[in-house]
């Protein structure tokens, strides 16, 4: 019961930190990142290119980008919101993986 607290208090604090951001639109890198960059918007089927993606000068992340173009199908475009909160559930994702290790 005590670690289901945690892990609330845990999802809760990020929720609370972070959660202002699905109203906030695309920033600083997110401009060259993912609304400039044309493989976050093929469809899941080209997911294989990413590993034969050139040097356009992205730095090569083929998993960041197939996760903005899972985004993309999700949202039926760019709609930050979409991105934001998929990045909400990651941080939430890898606080409860850290705490589950950490105790």
């Amino acid at each position: 019961m005590r670690h289901l607290v945690a892990a609330a208090i845990l999802v809760g604090l990020i929720a609370a930190v972070y959660g202002r951001t699905l109203e906030s639109g695309f920033v600083f890198d997110d401009r060259v990142l993912v609304v400039e960059n044309p493989l976050v918007q093929q469809p899941l089927s080209a997911a294989g290119d990413l590993l034969r993606a050139g040097d356009d000068g992205r730095a090569f992340r083929p998993l960041r980008v197939l996760s903005y173009m899972v985004d993309h199908q999700i949202g039926g475009g760019l709609r930050p919101a979409v991105f934001h909160a998929s990045n909400l559930g990651y941080h939430a994702a890898t606080s409860l993986a850290l705490y589950a290790l950490a105790f």
